[in-house]
């Protein structure tokens, strides 16, 4: 394998500006999954009263301060998503 020189470019990719897409929540395992749906319908089950600092850190997907349909649709919507057929 060669030694790269200074003459040589070096690449560096910037993904800052790139949100993510939501999915794999605390404790993660790696990989979006139906556990981690059934936290956001488990928070979405909760009084108002009921919700806990980490259960929004966890389930509010969007960041607008409010656990609601649309974290979990921001949720569906990662897990019907396939990669290898688009």
């Amino acid at each position: 394998m060669p030694v790269p020189t200074t003459d040589e470019p070096i690449h560096t990719f910037d993904f800052s500006g790139l949100a993510l897409e939501p999915g794999d929540l605390p404790e993660q395992d790696g990989r979006a999954d139906k556990a981690d749906f059934d936290k956001i319908k488990a928070v979405l089950g909760k009084a108002s009263t009921d919700v806990t600092a980490e259960d929004r850190m966890v389930a509010d997907l969007n960041y607008d301060g409010v656990i609601n349909i649309m974290d979990a649709f921001l949720m569906r919507q990662t897990l019907e998503t396939r990669y290898d057929e688009q």
